[in-house]
């Protein structure tokens, strides 16, 4: 992953020059610049419009008491978004921009749930108490780390045959 990322930001400042001479080469350099700076106000607007939808969705999900997985996918598609209008060229204003519309983050929406969902830590740790017949607390953990799977509990049943006291350590 950290090997993409590299190649990619050394890729995509040459593969943006090279589309910002090719439109400047057909249109004019001053056409061209009107043009890139044209788009990132219309992703500004974008951004601030699709941001305040997505909002007003979580809030909606969050006082329903349901989880707003699919709002905060969504808030993070419009993040990126308008992220890659932030840098100048062509290339990532386009894909800034498809990030931004409703119809597309609707068509990613899964394979980004899908990533996250293969992605994500499962972790935790689980306690076992007893309490011997001298009256002590004894506390044993274990934890268990990524494994793919989600954890399972298990609910022992405790009995007492007559209530005890356990006095405070002195």
């Amino acid at each position: 992953m950290a090997l993409l990322l590299f190649a990619l930001l050394l890729i995509v400042p040459f593969l943006e020059l090279w589309a910002v001479v090719a439109v400047a080469s057909q249109i004019g350099i001053g056409s061209t610049l009107l043009l890139l700076v044209l788009i990132s106000a219309m992703g500004v607007w974008l951004v601030r419009r699709e941001g305040v939808v997505v909002w007003r969705r979580v809030n909606a999900e969050v006082q329903a008491g349901r989880a707003p997985a699919k709002q905060l996918v969504d808030g993070a598609m419009i993040l990126l978004g308008g992220s890659l209008l932030i840098v100048p060229g062509f290339i990532t204003d386009v894909i800034g921009l498809l990030l931004l519309l409703p119809p597309t983050r609707a068509l990613l929406r899964p394979a980004v749930l899908a990533w996250i969902g293969r992605r994500r830590a499962v972790s935790g740790v689980v306690f076992s108490s007893t309490i011997g017949s001298d009256g002590r607390v004894r506390t044993t953990g274990q934890s268990f780390g990524s494994t793919g799977e989600a954890p399972f509990a298990e609910v022992i049943e405790v009995e007492v045959d007559e209530p005890r006291s356990i006095d405070p350590p002195s």
